[in-house]
């Protein structure tokens, strides 16, 4: 199934930078921040704060409104916005660096390597810079692309890697098969949540995969507390920037019991789905927000993935996909868009 990884990789991100400033850091209060009312008339001021960043390139302000990436501006509130400046009216250190390393512009062509806006309108999956990588890649994608749409009416045939129609079409089969094969099987939906979640030291994100949409799920860990609450809820259609609108007000079950919350969110659309299947992806930050490094952000994160399928009455399949074939996955459909991320089971 399509999942939008550069997407989900931004989006986490910018939630790590909300849940910094508003759950992680709360309270933590600089010296330096009394007001010039509060400060003796002889005291030395601070120097005014730097006006370039550590890289050599401009800091932005609030005027340079329009250099902000465009996915951060139409999937935050104006609230939100105002979280990502200082109170010099600069970017934040970690928003500058998301800028000048081109964090929000991940997508690159399948064929050149080029930067890229387009995916394939059918299966969402790969991204192209024009029509003529598109067109050159049609006839070695067209496999891939009909199973991505309707895996459960395929040929049988093709579900052998030595019956595949090119080269690069087996190569993910194989990754495919190998992903299942050397999995790891639960015997339930929340068993395996639990087992993901425990390993969520601060942050990150559960993304809940269906034919047409994504399912984001942003979880954070209490400081105080140790319990993970569930810091924002959205549905995205696949390949369209989140919007505030798509925000989903969670029950009180979701404060009380997330993995409860989540394995229920599951259980309940995906019988509803044909197939009644969908992909699962859970990515956790290593390190707070507050020493986390924007510039090299999967460093610091790991990712798992997994399918669950719905046999009917209370059956269901929930397969974890082997970590190093996942890996491959990965780097087959968004090459380098991952690059350094962790894959445990």
């Amino acid at each position: 199934m399509a999942e939008d990884t550069d997407q989900m990789v931004v989006q986490m991100i910018k939630s790590l930078l909300l849940a910094r400033i508003q759950n992680e850091e709360a309270g933590e209060v600089s010296s330096d921040s009394e007001s010039d009312s509060d400060m003796p008339s002889t005291a030395t001021r601070s120097p005014p704060p730097p006006a370039m960043s550590p890289n050599g390139k401009p800091r932005l302000t609030r005027a340079d409104i329009d250099k902000i990436p465009e996915f951060f501006r139409k999937s935050s509130t104006p609230e939100e916005i105002e979280y990502f400046f200082d109170n010099d009216g600069y970017l934040l250190p970690q928003m500058q660096a998301i800028i000048d390393n081109n964090l929000a512009d991940v997508k690159v062509c399948y064929i050149c390597r080029k930067s890229a806006k387009s995916k394939c309108s059918k299966c969402k999956m790969v991204t192209y810079c024009s029509q003529a990588c598109q067109r050159s890649h049609w006839k070695t994608h067209k496999p891939l692309c009909m199973m991505a749409r309707d895996p459960m009416n395929y040929p049988p045939q093709y579900a052998d890697p030595a019956a595949a129609p090119n080269a690069e079409f087996a190569k993910h089969v194989q990754v495919g098969l190998d992903m299942r094969q050397r999995g790891r099987r639960y015997g339930s939906v929340r068993s395996m949540l639990h087992a993901w979640l425990k390993e969520c030291p601060h942050a990150g994100n559960i993304t809940v995969v269906t034919q047409t949409e994504s399912n984001l799920l942003t979880v954070l860990r209490d400081k105080e507390s140790g319990e993970l609450k569930l810091f924002k809820e959205q549905i995205v259609k696949h390949d369209r920037t989140p919007r505030p609108r798509d925000r989903i007000k969670s029950d009180a079950t979701a404060a009380r019991d997330i993995e409860k919350y989540i394995a229920d969110t599951i259980e309940t659309v995906v019988p509803m789905l044909y197939p009644p299947l969908v992909t699962v992806y859970g990515e956790f930050c290593l390190q707070p927000a507050s020493k986390t490094d924007f510039a090299n952000f999967n460093a610091d994160k790991t990712r798992r993935g997994a399918e669950i399928v719905w046999r009917g009455g209370r059956v269901w399949d929930v397969l974890q996909f082997e970590p190093d074939s996942l890996r491959e996955s990965d780097e087959l459909i968004n090459p380098g868009v991952l690059t350094g991320t962790g894959y445990p089971w």
